[in-house]
């Protein structure tokens, strides 16, 4: 992960004599008590970071978005923690009609949003626009590695729009979004109203 990270940001010096570099980074820290018990709590100070880099070289772009956290005071079970929001390739324009990306990238839509690993074409011609996307769903924490069990976990469909009207804007779409929940286990009562621990699975994945 360290390794891809310092070669994304090395490779940015391959785009500083072509184009140019763009992007923004914040930083924020909050504080909270934590109560164990009426005599005993733990002090934290929560540090976030987000970064939004992007390199771009005529109609080629390389864009990202991740966010990294930690706890300053006292460490939690998950610390650090980064995520991948955006991670994708992008050539746009290509002869004039296709927009392609590839990576971890956004899906906007009225039926699915959030994002995704894989691939997307965009044509555009026009007054009419087509996209088509396949991949798979991101791992828990959006961390850097592509999901198992892909065959349970994948999404694709496409949307075709037109403006051949004016002032009118007329789509069609259709997404098909598989995502298996994880088991878990929860304490029930049973009839006795005794309390058992049963395993809880969602059999349905869309």
């Amino acid at each position: 992960m360290k390794k891809f990270i310092a070669l994304l940001f090395l490779g940015a010096t391959a785009f500083i004599s072509a184009q140019n570099i763009s992007g923004r980074f914040s930083s924020s820290l909050y504080t909270f008590e934590r109560y164990d018990s009426l005599k005993s709590s733990e002090q934290y100070l929560r540090a976030y970071e987000m970064l939004n880099l992007n390199l771009n070289y005529k109609k080629v772009s390389v864009r990202s978005y991740l966010n990294f956290e930690t706890d300053v005071m006292t460490k939690m079970e998950s610390d650090p923690r980064l995520r991948f929001y955006n991670l994708y390739f992008e050539a746009r324009d290509i002869m004039d009609i296709a927009t392609v990306r590839l990576g971890r990238q956004p899906i906007i839509n009225s039926i699915a949003g959030g994002v995704y690993d894989g691939g997307s074409l965009t044509l555009k011609k026009n007054n009419f626009k087509l996209n088509a996307y396949f991949g798979g769903n991101v791992p828990a924490y959006q961390e850097f590695k592509l999901i198992e069990n892909f065959e349970e976990n994948f999404l694709y469909g496409g949307k075709f729009t037109t403006t051949i009207i004016p002032n009118f804007q007329f789509g069609v779409g259709y997404v098909n979004k598989n995502f298996q929940p994880q088991k878990y286990t929860a304490n029930r009562l049973n009839p006795d109203l005794n309390p058992i621990q049963v395993d809880i699975e969602n059999k349905s994945n869309q």
